[in-house]
């Protein structure tokens, strides 16, 4: 029997990314889907999947959280710097 993949949910609230000001629920999607993307490839035994709820982090995933928490802003920035080169 396989085993599940553990799950972690991405939340794609605007308030949630307003770290440079705010921004609209589209941005915040585009972020949060960006997020889900870059942080399987780290994690690839983990389900991300993109809402609009807020949640608590289950136990375990506190690296998985570090992670993104540390990487996120550089994440975006490196898509605004492709965007714009294309």
């Amino acid at each position: 029997m396989k085993a599940e993949k553990l799950i972690y949910y991405v939340s794609a609230r605007p308030e949630a990314y307003e770290y440079w000001g705010e921004i609209g629920r589209d941005e915040a999607r585009h972020i949060a889907d960006l997020i889900a993307h870059r942080a399987v490839e780290q994690f690839p035994n983990i389900e991300f999947r993109v809402d609009d709820a807020w949640h608590d982090h289950l136990p375990g995933m506190e690296l998985v959280a570090a992670h993104i928490d540390a990487n996120w802003q550089k994440w975006v920035a490196e898509a605004a710097t492709l965007q714009s080169a294309a």
